[in-house]
């Protein structure tokens, strides 16, 4: 499959949740959703940021559609009431992106329902996120549930026993739920399938790409080093996320230095996440966690 010149299809009246808009990757593939017509609902913890993302957006942009809707993937509640308001106010939904995640936390600093904030973030809240919002994707002709990971996936060290454990080393933590993404989109892909649903479910990952994010502030010498500029790094999203040949379970990356940079592509994960044994107990166990089922 060859992504090379990619070109945004038009996005006119399509919705599209992207959690994390307000920074990084997500901020540019919403402002290029946008530039194409969607309207984008930013999912992000703090206001006062998703609003000056919003109104930056729309200095560019004149008829730029966003929406701000509260967000705290760390909170169950949170999540519940986002879900709400969604269903009051944007009962159909063409796209979801789980796009926000954290790296390098505290792992004293637990969730609000007292989950590593690794966990809690980047594997708990999405899923449950998802779970919540597929009523209202359902109702799309070509809706679609992106997931982003990370190249530390291909670390492969992923012990189900120890998943959600708590006083675990961040990395460690941060590396699984990475790795918790894949195996959490691959299944819902499958899950999809079998119900029937015109959902599909895709994963991407960023490479090594430079942002501005403090979460990796001891990092960025290096980051800025080797990696990509955001617009390169934003590719494997958009095209995860728009392009009309994916037809569900792809993980799309780069080709270059260990799928750090390059071109994008069709990414080979690590061999775990794609043992379907692993896949249900993480399934079953995440569902366990959140108290939410596939319905």
């Amino acid at each position: 499959m060859n992504f090379d010149n990619y070109i945004i299809p038009n996005l006119t009246d399509k919705k599209i949740i992207i959690t994390g808009a307000n920074s990084g990757i997500g901020f540019y593939v919403a402002k290029q959703f946008a530039k194409n017509g969607a309207h984008i609902i930013f999912a992000c913890r703090s206001q006062e940021k998703a609003e000056k993302a919003i109104n930056a957006i729309k200095s560019d942009i004149k008829n730029a559609k966003c929406t701000y809707i509260n967000l705290d993937l760390k909170s169950f509640d949170s999540i519940n009431k986002f879900a709400a308001s969604i269903s009051k106010n944007h009962p159909k939904i063409d796209i979801l992106i789980n796009n926000a995640g954290v790296i390098m936390q505290n792992a004293k600093s637990t969730s609000k329902d007292g989950f590593d904030p690794h966990i809690a973030t980047n594997c708990l809240g999405p899923f449950l996120l998802t779970m919540k919002l597929l009523p209202y994707l359902e109702k799309s002709d070509n809706p679609r549930v992106v997931t982003v990971s990370s190249i530390t996936e291909k670390l492969g060290f992923f012990n189900i026993k120890y998943f959600a454990r708590n006083n675990l080393p961040g990395w460690i933590s941060y590396q699984q739920s990475k790795i918790a993404n894949l195996i959490f989109s691959y299944e819902l892909n499958r899950k999809l399938k079998v119900k029937r649903s015109n959902i599909i479910a895709v994963a991407s990952h960023p490479g090594l790409t430079i942002t501005n994010s403090l979460q990796i502030k001891n990092l960025l010498w290096l980051v800025k080093k080797i990696g990509m500029p955001v617009e390169q790094g934003a590719m494997s999203l958009i095209i995860a996320a728009t392009n009309p040949d994916i037809k569900g379970g792809e993980y799309i990356g780069y080709r270059n230095l260990f799928n750090l940079k390059g071109s994008v592509c069709l990414n080979k994960s690590s061999k775990i996440t794609y043992d379907k044994k692993i896949a249900k107990q993480l399934w079953e166990k995440l569902e366990k966690l959140t108290n939410s089922k596939l319905k």
